[in-house]
């Protein structure tokens, strides 16, 4: 997370909880070129699935787009069909928690768990976790506001569990830093 995000009630109560999120293109790669996928399907041929790709700019930082989690009925029926019931649900956030966010992203904003996937970012997987867990506190009666407390809360949680993960990488990385060395590992 690169900037300081603020949760306002109006949002939290109007659309949800704001998550960042890639922007992914399809790749068809065994398409030849001249062609499009809707010539090829309307022609009664089967185009393999695609290769889903983040899109960056010309710097390498992808383009991210915000999308509200909200725990509408029809998400949280949709949850109990997919695991079986809430309670399933639960206890998958707490022992697999990258596949349960995903998951549940996918059921949210409709689209496939693999595609999900591809437009979830690295860096703010700790924020989709407070994002599930505000939306939810939410659909079960919490205030906006106190939800708004939590998030921020959470996401200072999240940028300090980021600082420490990065000292403690250089700490590992300084045996292998020297002038002489220019970074490359001895032997």
């Amino acid at each position: 997370m690169n900037d300081e995000r603020r949760y306002t009630v109006d949002v939290l109560r109007n659309q949800g909880v704001p998550v960042r999120l890639g922007t992914i293109h399809a790749v068809y790669p065994d398409i030849p070129e001249g062609l499009s996928v809707e010539e090829l399907i309307a022609r009664g041929v089967e185009v393999p699935p695609a290769r889903w790709e983040l899109v960056t700019d010309h710097e390498g930082t992808p383009l991210v787009t915000d999308e509200y989690v909200r725990f509408t009925i029809n998400a949280m029926a949709d949850l109990e069909t997919e695991f079986d019931s809430l309670t399933n649900w639960q206890l998958e956030m707490r022992i697999r928690p990258t596949s349960a966010i995903r998951r549940t992203f996918a059921l949210l904003f409709g689209a496939q768990p693999r595609e999900m996937g591809e437009r979830m970012l690295g860096e703010e997987l700790g924020t989709y976790g407070a994002a599930i867990g505000a939306a939810w506190a939410m659909a079960n009666g919490v205030d906006p506001q106190t939800a708004a407390e939590i998030l921020e809360r959470a996401t200072k949680l999240v940028v300090a569990a980021a600082a420490v993960n990065q000292v403690e990488a250089e700490k590992i990385m300084t045996p292998f830093v020297s002038p002489t060395t220019s970074g490359s590992p001895p032997g």
